[in-house]
């Protein structure tokens, strides 16, 4: 759609969990990344972790993280015991570079307003275990 309606060429690369040594070998595949603005697209952010290695991989074959697209956003504390995951993400790359498509208290008003009450049960007992307070 951004090449179709606006003229704008995006390449697609992901990392592997583990690298291969034939083929395009390595832990990359798709458009390298060297001298390259790139944001990281993901379902979800837990701990972080996932992000983190993104962000080192991406740095390590030179190409520059500019942000973060997650579909949900948890609302978990980080690591640090203390601040969110995003906020901790966010100290790396840039404090507003990360967009969340849904936040878990929004996904949990849409379940109470839909009487899906087991499910929302779930989520708030998650939230008070792994969620800011």
């Amino acid at each position: 759609m951004l090449y179709t309606q606006h003229h704008v060429s995006v390449g697609f690369a992901y990392d592997r969990k583990e690298a291969k040594d034939h083929g395009e070998g390595g832990n990359m595949v798709g458009v390298p990344v060297k001298g390259k603005k790139v944001v990281i697209l993901d379902d979800v952010m837990t701990s972080g972790k996932a992000i983190r290695g993104a962000i080192e991989t991406i740095i390590h074959h030179g190409g520059e993280v500019v942000g973060v697209v997650q579909a949900l956003d948890r609302e978990e504390v980080g690591q640090d015991g203390v601040s969110s995951t995003v906020a901790e993400i966010e100290a790396l790359i840039g404090k507003g570079r990360i967009l969340s498509v849904l936040k878990m208290k929004d996904l949990m008003v849409w379940l109470e307003q839909n009487g899906m009450e087991e499910d929302l049960e779930k989520m708030k007992e998650y939230r008070d275990k792994y969620g800011l307070k």
